[in-house]
């Protein structure tokens, strides 16, 4: 965990270059986690800012920004695996994101039996894993 070689290889820089600024992986780490919470911070702060004044539409913009946030990274992550297909996030997340906001539009009105729902959800993801394939 303390090596920062791997991670130099992944981005192409030297091996060198990141113990210029971290003294292990681990910082490095955090470093990149304080990073993706502060650019979340802003994402949420953005939609509470652009949200009505009614709890269920504040509270709707902040699933919807943290949704689309989480989706975009995971996206990203599968895309440098290889296990996403190339493309803007933006255009592979919409339809993801699409699925996943119906499908729990429909639970939350009951238009999924309760017993179904755990089967169902199982399905939306292989749904979802054919569409992103690579």
């Amino acid at each position: 965990m303390s090596s920062l070689r791997e991670p130099a290889r992944e981005v192409g820089v030297s091996p060198a270059a990141p113990s210029r600024h971290f003294r292990n992986k681990q910082a490095l780490l955090d470093a990149l986690a304080l990073e993706e919470f502060d650019r979340l911070v802003t994402v949420l702060n953005t939609a509470q800012d652009e949200a009505g004044e009614s709890f269920a539409e504040r509270l709707t913009l902040l699933t919807r920004a943290y949704m689309e946030f989480a989706a975009a990274r995971l996206i990203e992550d599968g895309q440098r695996r290889g296990e996403v297909r190339e493309g803007p996030v933006d255009e592979i997340g919409l339809p993801v994101m699409a699925a996943l906001n119906g499908y729990v539009t429909l639970a939350a009105a009951g238009g999924i039996p309760a017993d179904g729902i755990e089967r169902g959800l199982e399905n939306m993801v292989v749904f979802i894993l054919r569409g992103c394939a690579p």
